[in-house]
């Protein structure tokens, strides 16, 4: 999963800065693109460095929203999440598990960070996932605490973005709630076919 979320997420923002910006950021974007490129030859397979994979994956992203803010605003984090959307379109199986699969992708994010979540419904029409804990804002702060730089006040301001873009990309229309209780910040999320 790390793997390939770094590769949608490079992908993704080359995708935007061409048809968004055409030529004009080539300059500006090669030395960034060589940064995150920088070791790639160094880290093993996938399947025994998913810890490292999964550091990568988050420096790069941090990155990749600090690149998007500064250059061209938090305006167009949406711009890049619909990019990076269309790669994912092509990147993520379709498993024949209609609004299930984006449900169950979702999930396996949540899981990964070790978040208190469930899918309450995983049809083919619609699915629901609920988000108690969301402990990607823990592992910011153990990031930032490493040193990562961190633009975004929430990861929610590119999370929310992204997973709509995605589940539109196959077809799916999204409606969230944010929350914060005493567990933490979290979210719930329906899905249902966007003709439904």
């Amino acid at each position: 999963l790390w793997r390939k979320r770094y590769f949608e997420a490079q992908v993704g923002m080359e995708r935007y800065l061409v048809e968004t910006y055409g030529g004009d950021e080539i300059e500006r974007w090669l030395p960034v693109k060589a940064e995150i490129l920088a070791g790639l030859e160094n880290l093993e397979s996938p399947f025994s460095a998913t810890a490292l994979w999964k550091e990568r994956f988050f420096k790069t992203q941090a990155r990749l929203e600090k690149y998007v803010v500064q250059h061209h605003g938090l305006e167009d984090l949406g711009k890049w999440a619909l990019a990076i959307a269309q790669i994912f379109k092509y990147t993520e199986p379709n498993l024949g598990g209609g609004a299930g699969d984006i449900a169950r992708r979702l999930a396996k994010q949540a899981h990964c960070y070790r978040s208190d979540y469930s899918i309450t419904h995983a049809g083919l029409e619609y699915a629901r996932v609920e988000l108690r804990h969301c402990a990607i804002w823990d592992y910011r702060e153990v990031s930032r605490s490493r040193g990562v730089q961190l633009t975004l006040k929430s990861p929610c301001e590119y999370c929310t973005k992204a997973t709509a873009a995605n589940a539109r990309a196959k077809g799916y229309a999204t409606t969230y709630q944010l929350h914060e209780d005493a567990l933490g910040h979290g979210c719930t999320w329906e899905i249902s076919r966007e003709d439904a």
